[in-house]
């Protein structure tokens, strides 16, 4: 039997071509990879490293280096 796990990644902004298309003046180092989200994704699926269901994870991106971190609201 598989388990399933629901994380909830907080919202950022993603670093896709048409958002700096639309904000060309923004600071894109702040802005999270979508690469970065899909090897975690990947991780995730195959288990390695997931969080427990129902944990709020932030991703954090600065400076060009991006983090996951536990949020706390």
């Amino acid at each position: 039997m598989q388990m399933t796990s629901s994380p909830l990644l907080c919202r950022v902004t993603l670093d896709t071509p048409m958002n700096r298309k639309s904000m060309p003046e923004a600071d894109f180092s702040s802005w999270t990879p979508l690469e970065f989200l899909v090897e975690t994704f990947h991780d995730w699926i195959i288990e390695k490293n997931r969080p427990s269901s129902g944990s709020l994870i932030q991703v954090v991106t600065t400076e060009g280096r991006t983090e996951l971190t536990p949020a706390y609201f």
